[in-house]
């Protein structure tokens, strides 16, 4: 999803597996040691629905591209985790405040058509959510 030149200036580690209905991956930002969650300790998951078409998944990836190039000097917000499955996106963000990360959102350039997005919200400062995503792929 995610293009080369930005892909390069992230570290990910991401896994993926073949199920019934498609593939599932996964990607795990590689934070630095010194990231700190209790500075960005709102947890915000962005559900994208309509990744099940390939119109679908290329709008996705053009967001996620948007969103990259957006938060390459932001440090109100950073997207630590992607989620795509066969019908879904999810991407999970960590943000100094619910209105840091709606201005992040609303500053993208947008597409003709709403994006088909839902987001949760709940506060994590100490990363917990992607700590134990963390764990799980690190074995």
């Amino acid at each position: 999803m995610v293009d080369a030149t930005m892909a390069s200036n992230l570290n990910w580690t991401s896994a993926s597996h073949e199920g019934d209905d498609g593939i599932s991956t996964v990607r795990l930002r590689q934070l630095d040691a010194s990231f700190n969650f209790r500075a960005l300790p709102e947890r915000l998951n962005l559900l994208w629905n309509g990744a099940d078409t390939d119109a679908g998944r290329d709008a996705m990836a053009r967001f996620e591209q948007r969103v990259l190039a957006r938060l390459a000097n932001d440090e109100d917000t950073a997207l630590v985790l992607v989620f795509v499955e066969p019908d879904h996106g999810e991407f999970v963000f960590h943000s100094r405040s619910t209105t840091a990360f709606l201005a992040m959102l609303e500053s993208l350039e947008q597409e003709s058509a709403p994006y088909p997005i839902e987001i949760d919200h709940e506060s994590d400062p100490d990363g917990q959510f992607y700590r134990d995503y963390a764990a799980e792929l690190r074995g």
